[in-house]
């Protein structure tokens, strides 16, 4: 389960290809996107964030993590084994049944198929039929938590959470390798992300960032010079890269070298109870959404350099997102 004295509630959104916005660029404007959150709230827009509508998502749990693999097929993730899907771009959810109920905290698809849910107590559920029904796997993570996931390909995937674990698979999650565990109990990993199947990157609390060049072989630690805890990162290529945290209103660290240099960027204006965004993702070098508590998102159109705050319609803390390009959508 996620900390919740740092982000009460866990969130997720979604972006494809769809309509306009004005004020943003015509790219940022055609972005389609879902967010969910705390007591079953799912929010959708249709146009990259200038307004936002409420769909009835049928359950009342906390939901962590959302996934779509188009813009009509999605699916969402939350405590007590909570699974919902949607084929018709979320008018409609319906429950699904994960044979669990411990949290599940992230979900992420490689392909219409090919999918993957972590959560608590070493919880790692995968399906092979585009979610219809999903099964256990052993994950040797000893009953950690594991808290982010991510996919490549539909074979080739990594999961990150408690005592800075760090579990790949190089078969679709039929077996799982550990790479990398430390032994504080202070240390966990929020969300991992990668950008080839070579590069990658983990975030976690006191400021750690990890990173890897050789698929998670060997894992270093980057200096990002900020001692708060790290909810999300994002990465467009092997240089370009976002990370989020707490701690810091509004703070987004950037990269430009993969990185080795990490710049700071405190966005203002967010609210005086505002604590921090929790989750951040990009489309491309330019245009990126990031989330966080009381329901804040912005976006960017220009790789960071600037942002812009969207009217969610909610106060929920908002901590996760995923975004899709329009050639799937």
């Amino acid at each position: 389960m996620k900390r919740l004295s740092l982000a009460a509630v866990v969130v997720a959104a979604f972006f494809a290809i769809a309509a306009s916005l004005s004020g943003c660029d015509r790219k940022e404007g055609s972005a389609r996107g879902w967010a969910v959150g705390g007591k079953g709230t799912v929010l959708a827009t249709a146009n990259g964030g200038a307004t936002w509508r409420r769909q009835k998502s049928g359950t009342t749990r906390d939901l962590n993590g959302v996934s779509f693999i188009d813009a009509s097929r999605g699916w969402a993730v939350g405590n007590d084994g909570a699974i919902i899907a949607t084929s018709d771009g979320g008018r409609s959810w319906r429950s699904e049944r994960s044979g669990t109920s411990v949290d599940l905290t992230s979900i992420a698809f490689a392909d219409a198929s090919h999918g993957l849910i972590v959560g608590d107590s070493e919880t790692i559920l995968a399906s092979t039929d585009g979610g219809r029904s999903w099964r256990k796997q052993y994950s040797g993570a000893e009953g950690l938590a594991l808290f982010g996931v991510a996919y490549t390909d539909a074979k080739h995937a990594w999961a990150a959470g408690d005592d800075s674990t760090i579990l790949a698979t190089i078969n679709g999650g039929h077996t799982w390798k550990t790479q990398m565990s430390s032994p504080s109990p202070v240390d966990f990993l929020n969300k991992i992300a990668f950008s080839d199947r070579l590069h990658g990157w983990a975030v976690g609390v006191n400021g750690v960032i990890l990173s890897t060049s050789n698929g998670g072989r060997t894992w270093a630690r980057q200096v990002s010079e900020w001692g708060l805890d790290l909810w999300g990162v994002a990465f467009a290529d092997a240089s370009r890269g976002w990370v989020t945290g707490a701690g810091t209103p509004g703070l987004v660290l950037s990269t430009s070298d993969g990185g080795r240099a990490w710049k700071p960027l405190v966005i203002r204006d967010l609210g005086k109870d505002f604590t921090g965004f929790n989750d951040i993702h990009f489309m491309d070098t330019s245009h990126g959404w990031a989330v966080g508590d009381l329901g804040v998102i912005v976006a960017t159109s220009n790789g960071g350099h600037s942002w812009k705050k969207q009217r969610s319609g909610t106060k929920a803390p908002l901590a996760g997102a995923a975004f899709i390009g329009g050639s799937r959508g």
